[in-house]
Protein backbone atom coordinates (compact mmCIF):
# COMPACT_ATOMS: atom_id res chain seq x y z
CA UNK A 1 0.00 0.00 0.00
CA UNK A 2 1.55 3.70 -1.18
CA UNK A 3 0.09 6.62 0.85
CA UNK A 4 0.87 9.94 -0.03
CA UNK A 5 0.52 13.58 1.77
CA UNK A 6 -2.40 11.46 3.72
CA UNK A 7 -2.85 11.60 7.37
CA UNK A 8 -3.06 7.86 9.11
CA UNK A 9 -6.73 6.91 10.67
CA UNK A 10 -5.05 7.57 14.42
CA UNK A 11 -4.38 11.39 13.42
CA UNK A 12 -6.97 14.01 14.91
CA UNK A 13 -9.63 14.79 12.10
CA UNK A 14 -9.78 17.64 9.43
CA UNK A 15 -11.34 20.99 10.91
CA UNK A 16 -10.51 24.41 10.53
CA UNK A 17 -9.68 26.35 13.50
CA UNK A 18 -12.84 27.06 14.56
CA UNK A 19 -13.80 23.35 14.60
CA UNK A 20 -15.65 23.06 11.13
CA UNK A 21 -15.72 20.17 9.34
CA UNK A 22 -14.40 20.77 5.35
CA UNK A 23 -17.57 18.70 4.36
CA UNK A 24 -19.93 20.91 5.96
CA UNK A 25 -18.15 24.60 4.67
CA UNK A 26 -19.53 27.10 2.44
CA UNK A 27 -17.56 27.66 -0.99
CA UNK A 28 -16.31 30.47 0.66
CA UNK A 29 -14.74 28.73 4.07
CA UNK A 30 -13.63 26.09 1.70
CA UNK A 31 -11.68 28.94 -0.44
CA UNK A 32 -10.26 30.31 2.89
CA UNK A 33 -9.61 26.78 4.40
CA UNK A 34 -7.55 25.91 1.72
CA UNK A 35 -5.51 29.36 0.74
CA UNK A 36 -4.71 28.76 4.34
CA UNK A 37 -2.95 25.78 3.67
CA UNK A 38 -1.00 26.81 0.57
CA UNK A 39 -3.39 25.72 -2.07
CA UNK A 40 -3.39 28.17 -4.89
CA UNK A 41 -6.36 26.73 -6.58
CA UNK A 42 -8.80 29.71 -7.46
CA UNK A 43 -12.09 28.61 -5.92
CA UNK A 44 -15.05 30.70 -7.94
CA UNK A 45 -17.13 31.82 -5.41
CA UNK A 46 -19.91 32.60 -7.72
CA UNK A 47 -20.12 28.61 -8.35
CA UNK A 48 -19.71 27.77 -11.67
CA UNK A 49 -20.32 24.31 -12.93
CA UNK A 50 -17.14 22.92 -12.81
CA UNK A 51 -16.87 24.38 -9.41
CA UNK A 52 -19.59 22.97 -7.81
CA UNK A 53 -18.71 19.39 -9.51
CA UNK A 54 -15.17 20.12 -8.16
CA UNK A 55 -16.42 21.01 -4.93
CA UNK A 56 -18.53 17.97 -4.72
CA UNK A 57 -15.99 15.75 -4.83
CA UNK A 58 -13.96 17.28 -2.62
CA UNK A 59 -16.58 17.14 -0.06
CA UNK A 60 -17.33 13.48 -0.32
CA UNK A 61 -13.39 12.86 0.07
CA UNK A 62 -13.06 14.84 3.29
CA UNK A 63 -16.35 13.22 4.66
CA UNK A 64 -14.94 9.99 4.14
CA UNK A 65 -11.72 10.64 5.81
CA UNK A 66 -14.12 13.00 8.90
CA UNK A 67 -15.78 10.29 9.40
CA UNK A 68 -13.80 6.93 9.10
CA UNK A 69 -13.20 4.48 11.86
CA UNK A 70 -10.73 1.87 11.58
CA UNK A 71 -11.50 -1.69 13.11
CA UNK A 72 -8.16 -2.62 12.71
CA UNK A 73 -5.22 -1.24 14.32
CA UNK A 74 -2.96 -2.57 11.37
CA UNK A 75 -3.00 -2.82 8.02
CA UNK A 76 -2.52 -6.40 7.09
CA UNK A 77 0.36 -5.45 3.77
CA UNK A 78 3.55 -3.93 3.04
CA UNK A 79 3.22 -0.06 3.61
CA UNK A 80 5.08 2.88 2.26
CA UNK A 81 3.89 6.21 3.23
CA UNK A 82 5.48 9.55 1.39
CA UNK A 83 5.16 13.29 2.18
CA UNK A 84 6.58 17.01 1.78
CA UNK A 85 7.96 18.48 4.71
CA UNK A 86 6.06 21.59 3.70
CA UNK A 87 2.84 20.20 3.67
CA UNK A 88 0.22 22.14 5.27
CA UNK A 89 -2.02 19.51 5.81
CA UNK A 90 -0.27 15.99 6.22
CA UNK A 91 3.05 16.90 8.22
CA UNK A 92 6.20 14.36 8.54
CA UNK A 93 4.52 13.57 12.03
CA UNK A 94 1.52 12.32 10.22
CA UNK A 95 3.66 10.48 7.49
CA UNK A 96 6.00 8.79 10.58
CA UNK A 97 2.71 8.11 12.31
CA UNK A 98 1.74 5.43 9.71
CA UNK A 99 4.71 2.99 10.97
CA UNK A 100 1.94 2.54 13.71
CA UNK A 101 -0.47 0.68 11.56
CA UNK A 102 1.70 -1.54 10.10
CA UNK A 103 2.33 -5.33 10.84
Amino acid sequence: LFVSASRPPSADSLVSAEGKSVSDMSLQEMSVYFKSRGSTYNFDIQGNEVTKKFVQGVKADYKCLETYLSNQKQIGCPLIATGGDKDLIASTNDIHAWERHQK
